[in-house]
């Protein structure tokens, strides 16, 4: 895996992709509003002008606290993994968190920002994350040359940008879940969805 990451585009059928999409995008999907990104991200990194703390919708599929199933939708996305395993030759031993998450337009963001940098599930043993991304849209997921270790800070500007991989639909991203890395919220586009996966393989 070059760089501690992995493209995969088209990491599921085009029929899958469009079903995931239409689903996804249905007036009865019940999306829930979070006021920030995220909500454990130290005062201090804020000192870098790119980033926009912007507010998004959820849907949490699976808990990593409860290690319950919370959404009807579990086995809709559950092929996205096991696609995975064999397009890259993996076997996933544990689930830790599957959630959808969408943002939207944002006012004075632009696509040299991002949304803050963060690891999904700090106090966890070594995991690894895939992002999948439902539509085409903009706004990069960014990855940053820095592993979270021993609750240090995080100061995005200190550090140095590793990759920026444009949203398209059906590709996948999969990177050490331990590395640091941002959404964005979508400029030209009026949203921007993706699904994140985060559990151990063996």
């Amino acid at each position: 895996m070059k760089n501690n990451y992995k493209i995969i585009d088209d990491v599921i059928s085009i029929s899958y992709q469009n079903l995931i999409e239409n689903e996804f995008n249905s007036n009865n999907f019940p999306y829930y509003f979070n006021d920030t990104i995220n909500n454990n991200i130290e005062d201090n990194i804020y000192t870098d002008k790119r980033i926009t703390d912007a507010y998004g919708l959820s849907h949490i599929i699976y808990n990593c606290e409860t290690k319950l199933i919370n959404s009807n939708y579990y086995f809709l996305v559950l092929p996205i993994l096991f696609s995975l395993e064999e397009k890259i030759n993996i076997q996933i031993k544990e689930i830790k968190r599957i959630r959808v998450r969408r943002t939207t337009q944002n006012p004075n963001h632009n696509l040299e920002k991002f949304n803050p940098p963060h690891v999904d599930l700090a106090e966890l043993e070594p995991y690894y994350s895939l992002v999948y991304y439902v539509e085409d849209s903009d706004g990069d997921t960014i990855l940053f040359n820095k592993e979270y270790k021993n609750n240090e800070v995080f100061k995005s500007d200190n550090e140095k940008i590793l990759f920026r991989i444009p949203p398209k639909k059906g590709r996948g991203l999969f990177f050490k879940g331990k590395i640091y890395h941002s959404g964005n919220c979508p400029v030209k586009y009026i949203k921007r969805t993706i699904i994140n996966f985060d559990f151990s393989i063996k």
